[in-house]
């Protein structure tokens, strides 16, 4: 950490001239033809600095690895984890590999850790979200550094979890403790947590980031009212100020340890929300109102395509924060999707929770290269003359287990309030789909992307982006020029490391719903479970289709533009069939009329079908049910061994769990019309909010004769069981008869 000198700027001549010039820049790009202000302002912009950062935060990796040695109800703790535990991710050669083996061999040079102090409550459960106490990531960091990583950021949150510009809560720790006093505690923590990771690492961060997002301020202390802190930057720097003493004296510590003067670069961290003049006016209140000048190195920024903006806003930031403070920046935080494809009931951050998303952004694994691209060669050109870069934010956050953003107990502690909240919230992973990885574990095609750039490369070595992906991301990027033209950078290297596209190919037989769009729909269906493959670098043609046997073939071949997969891949027949979604149930209405009271009918339906006394009478039926149990729900289980179908005293057909030692229910949906829907596909299984949208569950029956179909599905406990596909489901459907009195 070097102390800056305090040139005030932005009220001299000097700061008025870069303010007009900054203005002049963006009146420029409004009024000028794109090509003639990309040619003049970013494309002939000379690299003089070769260094650039290509980062990954990979915070969660503890976490995930536990989460995939379930065995038996238990996982394994991170410091009991084997080199084969952590061979979860699949290279391109479709081999187990360590996740950091495979960033390694694909260009990744510095690794982002977040930091909390202390992410457990009291009964010493985990808050979720990766559990980033200091000794999880000087593990994760010992892990990275067998692999030749020793370039890391570590990000202090000064939190016991989360902290973004909405929660900034402080420590549990630092709560009854005055001003003065968390400010001793902040430079205590700062050197002490450094300290640590230095001497059980033998590794100095290249930066610290003293807190994560403190756009609205920081080291909130009341959790339910943070309001009258958020505007404090003069606070907020006074706490920062004094940890930023933390890591001067760390420096010291170290320099005399080791034979060279260690550096760290400091950096703050704003998120890419605000408008660029906001921005800059934040870092202008941290640097001059909080007396924040002497030590900021850096900023970073976040900058996540679908919320901040698109390449332009965040090329004119870059700038203006050079121009204004001499400051250089990187960005701290980004990702996109490669796909809306949801997998479970938690859902993604993003496209299950806006359906609209889906409808205005366009994604593929295409699009993910093209931004990713285009952000590598937004930060470059900002900064010519400075290394700069960017971290992607949880590349490698696998969908498995129970790992996800928080669980149960870290659910109460960030929203100590809403009691609504905790008691609906499900712990899962809703970032999987902006990873380098998809849903099992393979690796993408964008990460070749990161491995080929460069910053400074020949014209023989580039090829037009648009040759990958032509269509826009998102309306704000139809302005965005440096989108529509950075270029594909060191593709010889993308060639000569050619994909055999037959290796690509995970399924090549499809079921569709529907012979209405065959090709479209084929296609759709081909893309979304083969989503390692670059479709622009493929075609498909011939489509054959038998209409009496509603099966049919269509042939896969390169694309006349493909540059990415290897040439000699002749052709690929596709395999299909039409099966349209059907209304099946197993219908008991003729075979017997059951009893119930109008206020207890679902009990006793479950008693009367399957119940001890009665269940000579209707063994038959109960045998066809738990039958189609055994060969539905059953078997969807990822580990179906775990199960046994068995029918209790009390006439419930349930599944024993025998490693949770539990027993575990099916859920029922009741049909609002009983005569059924056309909802349930050829494998028994129906679409979640298809089933959501037809059924009405009701506590009461009227006096009198009813006809009840029931939508049976398995039953879910995330805290038991966590993650589990949602979108599609299996079902058993039964139509009964009952007489309510």
């Amino acid at each position: 950490m070097k102390t800056r000198t305090k040139l005030i700027l932005p009220i001299t001549l000097l700061g008025l001239i870069v303010f007009g010039a900054t203005a002049a820049l963006i009146t420029a790009l409004l009024i000028e033809n794109e090509s003639e202000w990309y040619n003049k302002n970013f494309e002939k912009v000379e690299i003089k600095n070769p260094d650039f950062i290509k980062g990954a935060d990979i915070s969660s990796y503890a976490e995930v690895i536990e989460q995939a040695t379930y065995n038996e109800g238990k996982y394994k703790n991170y410091l009991d984890l084997t080199a084969t535990d952590q061979e979860i991710y699949t290279n391109y050669d479709g081999i187990n590999k360590n996740l950091f083996e495979i960033l390694a061999n694909n260009g990744v040079n510095s690794l982002r850790l977040r930091v909390w102090n202390d992410p457990y409550d009291a009964e010493g459960n985990s808050y979720g979200g990766g559990h980033n106490d200091i000794e999880t990531n000087i593990w994760i960091a010992n892990q990275a550094k067998k692999f030749g990583f020793t370039d890391f950021l570590l990000d202090f949150h000064y939190s016991d979890f989360w902290a973004d510009p909405a929660k900034q809560y402080l420590p549990k720790a630092w709560q009854n403790l005055s001003d003065s006093q968390v400010r001793n505690a902040a430079q205590t923590y700062t050197y002490n947590a450094l300290k640590k990771f230095y001497d059980e690492t033998k590794l100095v961060p290249k930066i610290v980031q003293l807190g994560n997002e403190i756009t609205y301020g920081s080291f909130w202390r009341e959790q339910a009212d943070s309001s009258s802190s958020k505007e404090s930057f003069i606070r907020t720097s006074g706490f920062l100020n004094a940890a930023a003493r933390g890591l001067k004296e760390f420096e010291s510590y170290v320099s005399a340890k080791e034979t060279t003067t260690q550096d760290v670069i400091a950096a703050i961290h704003i998120d890419g929300t605000p408008s660029v003049d906001r921005f800059v006016s934040i870092v202008h209140d941290y640097l001059y109102a909080g007396g924040c000048v002497s030590w900021v190195e850096e900023v970073g920024i976040t900058h996540y395509q679908n919320w901040n903006g698109n390449n332009v806003k965040l090329f004119n930031l870059m700038k203006k924060l050079k121009a204004k403070f001499n400051l250089n920046s990187f960005v701290s935080e980004a990702a996109t999707p490669y796909t809306w494809g949801e997998s479970d009931y938690t859902g993604d951050i993003t496209g299950s929770q806006n359906k609209e998303y889906e409808k205005e952004y366009h994604t593929s694994n295409q699009m993910h290269t093209k931004l990713l691209t285009s952000l590598m060669e937004t930060t470059s050109k900002a900064l010519p003359n400075a290394k700069t870069g960017f971290y992607w934010w949880e590349p490698a956050w696998l969908m498995g287990g129970k790992t996800g953003w928080a669980t149960p107990a870290g659910i109460k502690y960030a929203e100590p309030e809403d009691l609504e909240k905790q008691a609906s919230f499900l712990t899962g992973n809703s970032w999987w789909n902006r990873g380098w990885f998809n849903f099992d574990g393979q690796v993408l095609p964008i990460l070749k992307a990161v491995k080929a750039y460069k910053r400074v490369y020949e014209s023989t070595e580039v090829i037009d982006i648009n040759a990958l992906e032509t269509n826009f991301y998102y309306p704000t990027f139809n302005s965005d020029v440096i989108f529509k033209k950075a270029p594909l950078v060191d593709t010889k290297n993308l060639l000569v490391d050619a994909e055999d596209l037959n290796a690509r190919i995970k399924q090549d037989y499809f079921v569709l719903n529907s012979s209405t769009n065959l090709e479209q729909d084929l296609i759709k269906k081909f893309n979304e479970v083969n989503d390692s493959i670059y479709t622009s670098q493929i075609s498909f043609s011939n489509l054959q289709y038998d209409e009496v046997a509603q099966t049919g073939t269509i042939d896969l071949k390169l694309s006349a533009k493909n540059f990415y997969y290897q040439s000699d891949f002749q052709s690929k027949t596709i395999y299909f069939a039409v099966q349209p979604l059907k209304n099946e149930y197993l219908d008991f209405t003729e075979d017997f009329t059951i009893e119930v009271e109008g206020q207890d009918w679902y009990n006793g339906l479950n008693w009367g079908f399957a119940g001890s006394e009665v269940n000579s009478t209707h063994e038959a039926q109960i045998k066809t049910v738990t039958d189609k149990l055994t060969t539905t729900i059953t078997a969807e289980f990822k580990k179906d061994y775990w199960y046994t179908v068995f029918r209790e005293d009390s006439g419930v057909i349930a599944y024993w769990d025998k490693y949770n030692n539990l027993n575990r229910y099916y859920a029922a949906y009741l049909a609002i019309d009983p005569a059924g829907y056309d909802i349930i596909n050829y494998d028994n299984s129906v679409n979640y909010d298809t089933l959501q949208a037809v059924t009405a569950w009701q506590d009461t029956l009227t006096p009198g004769v009813h006809d009840l179909l029931i939508y049976y599905t398995k039953s879910v406990d995330f805290n038991n069981y966590g993650i589990e596909n949602w979108r599609n489901i299996k079902t058993v459907a039964v139509k009964y008869r009952v007489n309510a009195s």
